[in-house]
């Protein structure tokens, strides 16, 4: 969906250019901004906000991938394994949260 996002929004499309765009709903062909038919108008603004959503969220997920790394680096001096079950060595709790750290940033299995 996002390659007809930015199909749709290229600046130099000609003006009697339009979009089909396929939804779980059905199907739909938005023409050009400047055709100044009200609902293509309509359509292209609610493209326009789903884009701008889409980079806050980008920006946001950034942030947040930032702010885990710090919360890594910080918990891993407190990892350590702990007596589990019949005396088998367990991870303590800020292991459990650096595996859990580990698997949001770089995927299941995966450690730093």
């Amino acid at each position: 969906m996002d390659d007809i996002f930015k199909q749709a929004l290229r600046p130099f499309a000609p003006k009697d250019s339009s979009v089909h765009l396929t939804t779980e709903n059905g199907s739909a062909v938005i023409g050009h901004p400047a055709a100044g038919d009200a609902s293509t108008a309509q359509l292209w603004a609610r493209i326009r906000k789903v884009e701008h959503d889409n980079e806050d969220a980008a920006k946001r997920i950034t942030r947040l991938e930032a702010d885990l790394e710090e919360c890594r680096e910080f918990i891993e001096n407190y990892s350590d394994v702990v007596d589990g079950s019949y005396g088998e060595p367990a991870p303590n709790r800020a292991m459990q949260l650096l595996n859990m750290i580990d698997e949001t940033l770089y995927g299941a299995g995966a450690t730093r």
